[in-house]
């Protein structure tokens, strides 16, 4: 079943009309008259749909069944990955980001960060197409890249903190209701910024393989062992 981005989505919402980009998707996918679609509002509504008519700019969807946070986790990830000079595999990383669960994706400004290229638009349009392909009931935050200091002044006082490090333990079960998973960019994090971390009670270190990971590798295994150990 495909999946469309309808923000004006409620749950009062018997008919739902998707205009532009949309419904050029839509007509892309080829979806007729009678066809069964997934709506997503992006703030925690699915909803299994019907489609009613097809016309030249707009799609007329009527709702069969309401799917509340449809595709999500009961626990907040939050996603911290230094800035990296390639723009290509930022937006990888935060694709796969998206499909993996994450709620919030933040990017960092690290000592080794040596170029800021990705653009907020673009990014936004990215997790929205993720989004849709992985069905998920919830659209991700993207917040304004910042400091790792002032990351762990956003974060909830709750808020376990894994810091993926080659001298980590290996991953373990945990309860924590928010998690942020923080990897460094190209280079790692600098020693002050691994201090800074380090005293942070909040925060545990995770190897996350036996080998030197790039960073979207780092940010995809331990997205995936987060999900996997959550208890």
């Amino acid at each position: 079943m495909e999946c469309l981005y309808a923000p004006q989505l409620t749950s009062d919402s018997s008919v739902v009309v998707l205009h532009d980009e949309e419904a050029r998707h839509a007509r892309a996918l080829r979806l007729r008259e009678g066809e069964r679609l997934l709506l997503s509002n992006g703030n925690g509504l699915c909803a299994e749909a019907s489609i009613d008519a097809v016309r030249k700019e707009l799609i007329e969807c009527r709702i069969q069944r309401l799917l509340p946070e449809h595709g999500e986790y009961p626990f907040r990830i939050i996603v911290a990955l230094g800035v990296l000079d390639n723009r290509e595999r930022t937006e990888f990383a935060l694709e796969k980001a998206v499909e993996l669960g994450a709620q919030d994706f933040v990017l960092l400004l690290t000592d080794h960060s040596e170029h800021n290229r990705t653009k907020t638009e673009r990014l936004q349009s990215k997790a929205i197409a993720a989004m849709k392909q992985s069905q998920r009931a919830r659209l991700v935050t993207i917040h304004e890249p910042m400091s790792p200091q002032a990351l762990l002044a956003m974060l909830p006082s709750e808020t376990l903190i894994i810091l993926a490090d080659a001298v980590g333990a290996k991953p373990e079960h945990y309860t924590a209701s928010t998690v942020c998973l923080c990897v460094g960019a190209e280079g790692g994090f600098s020693s002050q910024e691994q201090s800074l971390f380090r005293a942070d009670g909040r925060t545990q270190l995770w190897r996350l393989a036996p080998t030197r990971l790039r960073a979207e590798t780092a940010l995809l295994s331990g997205l995936s062992a987060l999900t996997l150990f959550h208890g």
